[in-house]
């Protein structure tokens, strides 16, 4: 599904670009969104802004990652800026409510200060190795200690190098080879003076929106595991995190066995059981390719099971237990009639009826008419029940998107209405009613952000469901 053809995901985007990055900004990304994108010149006629200042809105948004260059060769151009497009990233856009979730996860993987670093390129877009080193070095902190943490964050493809020179006169590309990032991050390059590179630094948003959703994914498949299988996802998990590591890691079956024994006190014939579980029946578990005699994670079977977990919650708090059983029924089986569902899930025939009609007026379950006769008389005709997946967990994803623009309203509302009601209250000059006004002023405060404390937090948790549906 293209996010540019959904009304939802532009509303919430726009909305994000005006929250984030002012009015401004939002004036100069409403034409861009149009198919091909705009050059410089057609956003400074569409919007009436100088080409300056559209020039100016554009470098941030470039640095952002938010805004897209295609620098194509036109005979019509009159200059090599003129042939440049700009269009918008929403992939990237639709990222910025997840920064909070970045930051935790590179202060878990490798501490603070690599937080610090990677919030300074969270804040300013893209930054040079010099600049960085401006905003965080200290004076306990050595240029040595910086570029060891940048290495670290790089060979975790955490952050990546632009491939655009932003400061030059026509745009034009420059690629780094991952060698050639090494060695300058490397501790050799410190020790010698004058050593620059022109590189601007970014986060790499792909890799680490993949990262937190391997998270997710197992730490939601965790809670639907028995005591051994869980230990040995926990114990996976934690070698996968290993810095260094972004890929899957194979682990050696003697490791497991040997760590499991000592820390868990299991015997090796329950690890053996839990293995072969993993293996063979969940599919959680693979073979390492490289090595016969080690496991890794499947990635993609992880994904598909967590997604499949998240929809069986989600029918369980909508429709209740029976309806939930009765939807894992069809999730496991091939199309059935409603007799046989009503068999099978030990359900009466009547309840399975109604439920089998709420399910399919939200769009959860789908129905097959197979006509035995021509006229497609009722009483003639046999009704399959079925469940698609993909089509279910693209429904899910809409309803979120939708919660998602809901919340993010009422947020800009409560944040609007801690202003007004502090420019409400400043004319006041009676000093026992000034004493009032303080006082209610105060307490309406606290109130307003009570909620929105609970709203960044529910934004939060919705975020990490888009992560786990995200395909």
């Amino acid at each position: 599904m293209n996010c540019k053809q959904v009304p939802l995901v532009k509303q919430l985007v726009f909305g994000l670009i005006e929250d984030y990055l002012g009015k401004t900004a939002l004036e100069i990304c409403k034409p861009l969104n149009a198919a091909g994108g705009k050059t410089l010149r057609q956003l400074s006629v569409e919007t009436t802004f100088p080409r300056g200042k559209c020039a100016k809105v554009l470098y941030v948004l470039i640095r952002h990652g938010f805004v897209d260059v295609d620098a194509q060769v036109s005979v019509h151009a009159k200059s090599s800026r003129e042939a440049v497009n700009y269009s918008l990233n929403y992939q990237n856009l639709l990222t910025v409510a997840r920064h909070p979730m970045y930051l935790t996860y590179v202060r878990n993987l490798f501490g603070k200060f690599s937080m610090r670093i990677f919030c300074c390129l969270l804040i300013h877009g893209s930054l040079r190795f010099e600049d960085v080193l401006v905003l965080v070095q200290k004076n306990t902190r050595s240029q040595k200690f910086v570029r060891a943490a940048f290495k670290r964050l790089f060979e975790q493809r955490l952050i990546e190098p632009l491939s655009i020179d932003l400061n030059a006169e026509h745009l034009s590309e420059h690629f780094y080879t991952r060698s050639d990032i090494l060695s300058f991050l490397s501790e050799e390059a410190s020790k010698s003076c004058g050593t620059t590179h022109t590189a601007f630094w970014r986060v790499c948003t792909p890799d680490i929106n993949l990262a937190l959703q391997k998270c997710e994914c197992l730490t939601s498949i965790r809670l639907c595991l028995v005591g051994n299988e869980d230990k040995i996802i926990s114990l996976l998990k934690n070698k996968d995190i290993q810095p260094g590591t972004r890929d899957a890691c194979a682990v050696r079956v003697v490791e497991i066995v040997n760590t499991l024994t000592s820390e868990h006190g299991m015997s090796v014939q329950e690890i053996h059981e839990a293995l072969t579980s993993l293996l063979e029946r969940s599919h959680l578990l693979e073979q390492s390719l490289a090595d016969s005699r080690s496991v890794i994670i499947g990635l993609k079977r992880a994904i598909s099971v967590a997604q499949v977990c998240f929809i069986h919650t989600i029918v369980k708090q909508r429709f209740g237990d029976t309806a939930c059983r009765l939807f894992r029924l069809l999730c496991s089986s091939p199309q059935l009639e409603q007799k046989q569902i009503s068999e099978l899930a030990m359900i009466p025939l009547k309840d399975c009826r109604e439920i089998l009609g709420k399910l399919l007026k939200q769009e959860y379950v789908r129905m097959q008419e197979v006509a035995r006769t021509v006229d497609h008389a009722p009483s003639r005709t046999i009704y399959l029940w079925k469940v698609q997946v993909p089509s279910v967990i693209a429904k899910i994803s809409l309803e979120v998107q939708c919660t998602i623009l809901s919340l993010e309203t009422r947020l800009r509302f409560e944040k609007a209405r801690i202003v007004k009601g502090q420019k409400r209250y400043s004319g006041v000059t009676d000093r026992q009613e000034c004493f009032c006004s303080s006082t209610l002023l105060h307490e309406q405060k606290q109130a307003a952000e009570a909620r929105i404390r609970k709203l960044e937090a529910a934004l939060l948790r919705l975020e990490k469901i888009v992560l786990v549906f995200s395909l």
